[in-house]
């Protein structure tokens, strides 16, 4: 090759580079648990196909055609289930024909919910050490002064804390809600994606119970009424 040729060469050679990484986007890095839109460009293709997404622990293949949105541009919704390098390959009609990117995704939630979890966590243990601490005999008769004194709103009040506290299954059992969906969250994050139909059927039963605890309580507070008035009575009638 003549020393005047390899400049032009050379410039080729930039210029075939440059168009080559223009075809390939630049992505940030993702989060676990989030849809992200990936897409490729491409001016002279009909049809760019997503072949595989290599993940930290499979390979899953793919084989579709990415959503043309005009202009070039094809785009694949996808989300990411477990941390990591994420490899994306595809082929196409135009474009050299092929490409191979890949993208970084993170857990940046997962702290916050091991530190919510530890909260919902140390709210069931608070609960348990307060309620075994109360007099429950002293506060009964607290509440049955009030509804003698005709003070509605409290004894109302007074009568659902107590309730609430005597019978703490409703609370500890509102509290695993947030405590199974964050464990959730966590065990997604680490990539165990077959313990979540395990939680699915867990939500399912869990909201089904739900509706038998509030029934149960409800039955509770209305047990505790009616044995205040029934005992409100019994006081007049001995006065």
């Amino acid at each position: 090759m003549s020393n005047k040729a390899t400049p032009v060469f050379i410039l080729m050679l930039m210029f075939l580079i440059t168009f080559t990484t223009a075809t390939i986007q630049d992505y940030p890095e993702q989060s676990v648990g989030e849809q992200f839109t990936f897409c490729q460009t491409c001016y002279d293709s009909t049809y760019i196909t997503l072949s595989t997404i290599q993940t930290p622990n499979e390979t899953l293949f793919i084989n579709e055609n990415m959503t043309s949105m005009g202009s070039g541009d094809f785009c694949y919704n996808y989300t990411a289930t477990i941390a990591g390098r994420h490899d994306f390959r595809g082929i196409s009609d135009g474009c050299f024909n092929t490409f191979a990117t890949y993208i970084n995704v993170d857990t940046p939630n997962i702290i916050a919910d091991i530190v919510l979890l530890l909260f919902f966590s140390s709210l069931i243990l608070i609960l348990y050490s307060t309620s075994s601490k109360v007099n429950y005999d002293k506060w009964y008769n607290s509440i049955k002064t009030k509804y003698e004194h005709k003070n509605s709103p409290k004894v109302i009040l007074s009568g659902l804390t107590y309730q609430m506290l005597k019978n703490t299954f409703l609370l500890y059992y509102l509290l695993g809600f947030p405590i199974l969906l964050l464990l959730e969250n966590i065990v997604t994050s680490f990539g165990m994606t077959s313990i979540q139909t395990i939680f699915n059927s867990l939500f399912g039963i869990y909201t089904v119970g739900l509706f038998a605890v509030i029934i149960l309580f409800l039955g509770r507070i209305q047990e505790f009424i009616m044995g205040i008035v029934e005992e409100a009575k019994l006081s007049e009638w001995g006065a």
